[in-house]
């Protein structure tokens, strides 16, 4: 598979400001430094707790953030050296789903307004015509599992599943090949989880689309990705393939993120670590590692010195951010 995305040192930091002027007095360390790839057709997932920084990794990469520092290549464009028309002409690729279904639609637009929207922003070569959009329009709802009739709809008659359908359908009108997936179902009934679950894969398979999947879930993540990187305060602690990771996680942190998925059998033995203590502020982030306010096995070197993301002792394809790796 051809590499389709590629993310290098992303450093992202919002500015703190107080007083009548609003001197910026600190910065928030959201993400600083992540860096992986994504290939073609591929499903990376990005895991943590809420707020270590992988909502505003998505968000810089399709650039609704500005990054403070570093490298976004997708294709063979620099993201950040795009400006207006070109930068519109690679967003037509690179589309982006968000965790509220209801919050990222118009709630003044009908169905059909919303979907017509891509094709005339982008001008869509075929589809100058109203009929020719409604027509298609009526195509994506189909292929997201809606009737047609939704189309003079607003977006309040729709259930939270059928508006992320809509969502969905609104992602995948250009024919992209990205799509980053910002946490898809967490606002949404478990009992609707798994059907927009198998709804995108089903349309990956179908469309080839690579996915950067985003959820604080380890155990949707796995089933959805072929490898998962796992944030903690705005740096990957680990990444690799994601069955090795699950059975065999090499990072303290990760660890404790299985330990604390629901077993399906309460009565069978597993050894759990339960994490202790909050997530530090991410205004001042602790010196060396990050994780070690929490760790159970950190050392006086874990406080001082911080360990480099590295490839693990054969496994060559896993990286591991810990210094008993």
């Amino acid at each position: 598979m051809d590499e389709l995305l590629k993310v290098r040192n992303l450093v992202k930091h919002f500015p703190v400001t107080a007083g009548l002027l609003r001197r910026q007095v600190a910065s928030i360390h959201a993400v600083d430094g992540v860096s992986f790839e994504l290939k073609e057709g591929e499903t990376l997932g990005l895991v943590g707790e809420s707020g270590c920084g992988k909502s505003t990794v998505g968000r810089t990469i399709i650039k609704l953030l500005e990054p403070t520092f570093g490298e976004v290549m997708f294709q063979e464009y620099s993201l950040s050296q795009l400006r207006g028309k070109k930068l519109r002409g690679v967003r037509k690729d690179l589309q982006i789903i968000f965790q509220d279904p209801f919050d990222s639609l118009n709630p003044r637009h009908t169905v059909g307004r919303i979907l017509e929207e891509p094709f005339l922003i982008h001008e869509v070569e075929g589809l100058n015509t109203s009929e020719s959009r409604k027509k298609h329009v009526a195509e994506l709802l189909e292929r997201v599992g809606l009737p047609h009739d939704s189309a003079q709809r607003f977006p309040h008659e729709f259930s939270g599943g059928q508006r992320q359908r809509i969502g969905i359908a609104r992602a995948i009108a250009l024919k992209p090949r990205l799509i980053i997936c910002d946490e898809p179902v967490s606002a949404l009934d478990v009992s609707v989880q798994s059907q927009i679950l198998n709804l995108l894969l089903d349309l990956q398979r179908a469309m080839n689309l690579a996915y950067l999947f985003i959820a604080h879930d380890l155990a949707v993540v796995r089933h959805m990705s072929d490898r998962i990187a796992v944030m903690y305060l705005g740096k990957i602690v680990e990444s690799g393939d994601s069955d090795a990771l699950y059975n065999n996680p090499r990072h303290p942190y990760t660890k404790a993120l299985i330990d604390s998925i629901p077993f399906p059998t309460p009565t069978s033995a597993r050894s759990k670590k339960i994490l202790t203590g909050e997530v530090p502020s991410p205004i001042h982030p602790p010196t060396g590692c990050r994780f070690h306010t929490r760790c159970p096995i950190a050392v006086e070197k874990c406080r001082e010195i911080e360990p480099e993301l590295k490839p693990c002792e054969n496994e060559p394809d896993r990286l591991s951010a810990c210094h008993f790796t």
